[in-house]
């Protein structure tokens, strides 16, 4: 969804009104193509000049800012990264992708205390969660005390990501 977004907003997808020209949507592009082979080489630092060539071509482009700030957040820059989610924020608040960056930047804070983070979490959870389970299914197996309950864990997360953290007090 926010590759389409991008893609719409880079290729003209923006109205006349707005001043958005089919010359900035070409250049702001060509700069986000650019930015992407400098990643997949590395370049970090050619791949941020990049993206902030390719924001000032078309700032309204809500992806290029969000690409920007998950570069930002892959090399460390935190600061940067947050500042990056909250621009793309203020152009799309509703923005779940976003959302959830900005609620993991909050999880390498040292400034936010663990019931600042929590709380962070259960909003988000409100927010985006809380309409998908009320709509889910029950499940429907009945509850047998007598029966054992087997639970598995499976996650790409667990190794580098920080719900390998979280979840490392429940399976010791």
């Amino acid at each position: 969804m926010m590759l389409k977004r991008l893609l719409r907003n880079l290729t003209g997808g923006g109205s006349p009104a707005s001043g958005h020209s089919r010359q900035s949507a070409h250049d702001a592009r060509r700069h986000f193509e650019l930015a992407d082979a400098c990643i997949a080489r590395r370049l970090f630092g050619e791949a941020e000049r990049h993206y902030r060539d390719a924001i000032s071509c078309d700032p309204e482009a809500l992806a290029l800012r969000y690409n920007l700030g998950l570069l930002l957040h892959e090399v460390g820059d935190l600061a940067g990264a947050e500042e990056c989610y909250r621009e793309a924020l203020a152009l799309c608040p509703d923005d779940q992708a976003v959302q959830s960056s900005l609620l993991c930047i909050g999880d390498f804070s040292t400034a936010l205390k663990r019931d600042e983070i929590f709380e962070r979490h259960r909003a988000w959870a409100r927010t985006f969660a809380d309409p998908l389970t009320s709509a889910a299914q029950p499940h429907q197996r009945m509850p047998d005390p007598a029966s054992r309950i087997r639970v598995g864990y499976v996650s790409a997360d667990f190794r580098h990501h920080v719900i390998g953290r979280f979840i490392e007090p429940v399976l010791a």
